[in-house]
């Protein structure tokens, strides 16, 4: 490169992140003022209906109010008995957050939104900054500033970055996975470089295992398919890149020890008195509630690994393989039980009466899973009345799921993009798989609807890079 265009190329990096810098700034200070103004209209009261006193938006976040009331129990067990039984009560790690918060804010501005402000907006600043970092890589700069400005104005997705939910630190947490896992794709790896996306990694991947812990198929299918597609790329350019297959290689193993540990046993007990400490459970309609502890124990006839004795040769593999495919669909189908479950009587379900427990109903649902996981709520419900949200509500959604139908047919476009195709690859593929595995667990759509920010943050990224790929074409014609 000649000097001239060195120069040129450092002044508009040198802008790229005086631009970068600018826009977080921008968010920060959005984030702030908006939660500021939910709070201020609950405690004046002026749609009690939607926002209570706290600053809590009702519908589709009622999640909100029994993280808030653990929370709160949590800080009380902190203030009167100290750290270490604190540290000994049982709760969810984005609980353990809040109630620090509320430790340290809550008498000078209560359990509200405004106490928990610092943790969601460490999250939404970083869930910009990933965008804009992942969005660099998949269709340069203008892409990546592009999506972040769409997800940080995204209505619902703003508003739900300022309640007592889990999901800002999940996203964090996925973002930067998905980050580490592009550059594999997208960068040549030194060993330096080898270490510190490995450590990130692990990172990350511990923060959302702890946030949520049914996610790590998704995890573990993210660098494998990852990894597939680093091989094509090596296979591409004819180079062998050591040092992005050793961090792919120790993550996939990494990952794998969890799947390696688990699954050995097919049959359960409950054990009363429980021996071990936790948060009561009680049955759906009861006021009973009894602590107990689950014991697993082997099965009649089975192996030490937890298999039915089978025959020997092709038949005991295959016979291995469909129990295997068995014990995951009746999983995905226990999931899906609970939550029809916990969303009596709601007024968004769909499909809610399909049970999964073979493999043959795994796969007879998978298209139908699909359809729901990328494209719900369909059109047809746009214009109706939700049981919580109202019309005004159905509508929002209606807005939102368009633009995310626009931004799925530009991200066809991204995919067939060179040279970055194999990294829109890579977020196509694993916002698909996690749609659709979305799609086979959850029946309300209002919670579906929350719980497909992450994908849709991705589908926003891939809908610029594509919006970009057009817009170089016109340019160049």
């Amino acid at each position: 490169m000649s000097p001239g265009r060195r120069v040129i190329a450092v002044d508009a990096a040198r802008r790229r992140r005086s631009w970068s810098a600018v826009l977080l700034v921008v968010a920060a200070v959005m984030h702030v003022t908006i939660a500021m103004a939910l709070f201020a209209a609950g405690r004046a009261q002026l749609a009690p209906r939607l926002i209570d006193r706290d600053g809590l938006v009702a519908a589709p976040f009622s999640d909100s109010y029994e993280y808030q009331h653990d929370a709160v129990w949590l800080t009380n067990v902190l203030r009167a008995r100290g750290v270490a039984e604190w540290a000994r009560r049982s709760a969810p790690a984005h609980v353990r957050m809040l109630s620090l918060a509320f430790a340290v804010l809550g008498p000078v501005v209560g359990h509200g939104i405004l106490a928990a402000e610092p943790i969601n907006l460490a999250c939404y600043v970083a869930i910009v900054a990933l965008v804009l970092a992942i969005g660099r890589e998949v269709g340069g700069p203008r892409a990546g500033l592009a999506a972040a400005v769409v997800v940080m104005l995204w209505p619902t997705f703003l508003v739900s970055t300022m309640q007592f939910l889990k999901d800002p630190p999940f996203i964090a947490a996925m973002l930067a996975l998905v980050l580490v896992v592009t550059t594999w794709l997208t960068r040549a790896y030194r060993w330096s470089d080898a270490v510190v996306a490995g450590v990130a990694v692990m990172l990350a991947a511990a923060l959302l295992l702890t946030v949520r812990a049914r996610f790590l198929p998704v995890v573990v299918a993210l660098a494998l398919f990852g990894a597939a597609l680093l091989v094509a790329r090596q296979i591409a350019e004819r180079r062998v890149l050591r040092w992005n297959c050793a961090c792919a290689l120790s993550v996939i193993v990494v990952g794998s020890v969890p799947f390696a540990r688990g699954g050995r046993t097919i049959e359960k007990v409950a054990a009363y008195p429980s021996r071990e400490t936790g948060q009561p459970k009680s049955s759906v309609g009861s006021d009973v509630a009894l602590r107990a502890s689950v014991v697993w124990r082997r099965a009649e006839g089975a192996t030490p690994n937890g298999a039915p004795e089978a025959p020997n040769g092709g038949a005991a593999r295959a016979h291995r393989l469909r129990q295997l495919v068995d014990r995951a669909a009746w999983s995905l189908g226990d999931v899906r039980r609970r939550f029809n479950v916990d969303n009596l009587g709601a007024g968004s379900a769909i499909d809610g009466a399909v049970e999964l427990s073979t493999a043959g109903d795994l796969l007879r649902y998978l298209p139908r899973a699909m359809q729901i996981g990328l494209w719900a709520p369909f059109p047809s419900m746009w214009l109706g009345v939700g049981t919580h949200v109202g019309r005004s509500g159905r509508l929002l959604s209606g807005v939102e799921t368009l633009a995310i139908y626009l931004c799925q047919a530009l991200a066809l476009v991204a995919i067939v993009r060179a040279p970055r195709r194999l990294a829109a690859l890579l977020l196509f593929g694993v916002t698909a798989f996690g749609l659709t595995v979305m799609g086979l667990v959850v029946t309300n759509v209002g919670t579906l609807y929350r719980f497909r920010y992450g994908f849709w943050v991705l589908l926003v990224i891939l809908g610029m890079a594509g919006l970009e790929t057009l817009v170089q074409r016109r340019s160049a014609a």
